[in-house]
């Protein structure tokens, strides 16, 4: 073996113990949650165009609209406590808390009450 061939040999093997050592800084991110719901009336019916929004602190992270069945689904949160706040005009407003843990799916059903 030449000189040359050594220590081209020698740097691979280092670099290959250097990239075994090293954590994946992919694998350290906690993976996402998710928040699924229904937003109902009094009566506990679906009510479609709601206007939901996601709060993380204070910070408003999202905000969406129900479908026709009363549904919502936030994707790619990080985990965390989380307040779902959910409202249409003359129908009412109601909230709920969720805490979101790393890759599982938290339901929150938000019963809108008049005020």
């Amino acid at each position: 073996m030449t000189k040359r061939n050594f220590l081209s040999l020698l740097i691979a093997a280092i670099v290959g113990i250097f990239m075994l050592a090293t954590p994946d800084t992919a694998s350290a991110q906690p993976a996402p949650g998710k928040i699924v719901g229904t937003v109902v009336d009094a009566d506990g019916k679906p009510v479609a165009d709601a206007h939901v929004v996601l709060k993380h602190g204070e910070k408003v992270v999202a905000h969406l609209r129900t479908n026709a069945e009363g549904h919502y689904v936030f994707k790619d949160l990080r985990p965390g406590r989380y307040l779902v706040q959910a409202g249409k005009v003359e129908v009412g407003r109601g909230q709920e808390r969720a805490a979101v843990r790393p890759g599982e799916t938290v339901r929150v059903r938000i019963t809108l009450k008049k005020k």
